[in-house]
């Protein structure tokens, strides 16, 4: 089990990190705020901003179920003996925007 804790924790925000340098890229060739909002890359980032936001809600569910459960950690050897009534998890899965299609639009036009 403790592995595959592992891999989820490391391995859950790789598409994310990509589409922040593919947008952090074309950022810096974009003429305006509009142009890069309406990009591709923006549209990627959005993507994989909701798709982290939804990896981070499931692996502390995840998490959570074990805590619950305890079983799962009583046969750690590396872990002592202490320790294993102890689990706590926090993840700043909060921090996610409420909507991952909002970000970086550009602000509303002024009105005359």
């Amino acid at each position: 089990m403790l592995p595959w804790i592992h891999d989820l924790f490391f391995d859950f925000d790789d598409g994310f990190i990509f589409a922040q340098e593919a947008l952090a890229a074309r950022a810096g060739i974009a003429v305006d705020w509009d142009e890069l909002s309406d990009s591709s890359a923006m549209a990627a980032y959005r993507t994989a901003l909701a798709q982290d936001k939804q990896k981070c809600f499931d692996f502390r569910a995840h998490l959570s179920a074990i805590a619950e459960q305890r079983g799962e950690l009583a046969d750690t050897a590396w872990m002592p003996g202490a320790l294993k009534d102890v689990f706590r998890v926090f993840l700043g899965c909060d921090g996610y925007p409420a909507n991952p299609a909002d970000p970086y639009r550009p602000p509303p036009t002024p009105t005359p």
